[in-house]
């Protein structure tokens, strides 16, 4: 609108101001739009990417665990703000950590056999039928020795390695960070660049005559 009111003000220096001066260069028009699109192409990339990685992550994790590995995943991966994985790390804490000492299948302290293999896991003492441990030398009920050479029925299941989940968390804050510090150095790098432009025309002898 500016130069449409210089240009019937004085027709004369409105046509070589214009002539002279271009606001918008075909150059940097196109590197607008090529970096527009780069950005555009990284957004979708990292939209359809990360939560197929979640997703990964969390299906290797929860199978581990044997937890529900395609459901966990699916909620880790479609649930938006990171709800999901949130909620994942939330119930995989109190999920069960025990093993059947024979088959190495998950088992709960409570179970009294082994869903997958069929094995006892609760030791019974042989006079009364009380639950007993492997290590203990008599029945708290009756009080009757217990047989040497027992072995342990459960075991504890060896510490995940969750070091792929803390970089799938670190990347998930520093990737947004660095977007947002991407866009806005190179917005001030164009209206910086516009700016200098105009002050070395405004300079510039073709300004005034």
């Amino acid at each position: 609108m500016f130069y449409d009111i210089l240009y019937n003000i004085v027709e004369r220096r409105s046509s070589v101001f214009l002539s002279k001066r271009n606001v918008f260069p075909k150059k940097e028009v196109y590197n607008m739009a090529l970096f527009g699109l780069f950005f555009f192409l990284l957004i979708l990339a990292l939209s359809v990417g990360v939560p197929i990685v979640i997703g990964m992550i969390v299906y290797r994790d929860a199978k581990s665990r044997g937890m529900e590995a395609m459901v966990w995943a699916l909620i880790a991966a479609l649930v938006p703000s990171l709800i999901g994985v949130i909620i994942y790390f939330v119930i995989r804490r109190d999920y069960s950590m025990y093993l059947c000492a024979h088959c190495h299948g998950r088992v709960d302290l409570n179970y009294h056999t082994c869903p997958t293999c069929g094995t006892q896991l609760q030791l019974k003492c042989p006079e009364c039928g009380n639950p007993v441990q492997y290590h203990w030398k008599a029945c708290t009920k009756c009080g009757a020795a217990q047989p040497e050479g027992r072995t342990p029925t459960i075991v504890t299941a060896p510490p995940a390695n969750n070091k792929s989940l803390w970089i799938l968390l670190i990347c998930m804050l520093v990737i947004p960070i660095f977007l947002f510090l991407l866009l806005t150095v190179v917005s001030i790098g164009t209206a910086g660049s516009y700016v200098v432009e105009d002050i070395l025309w405004r300079l510039s002898p073709d300004y005034w005559f």
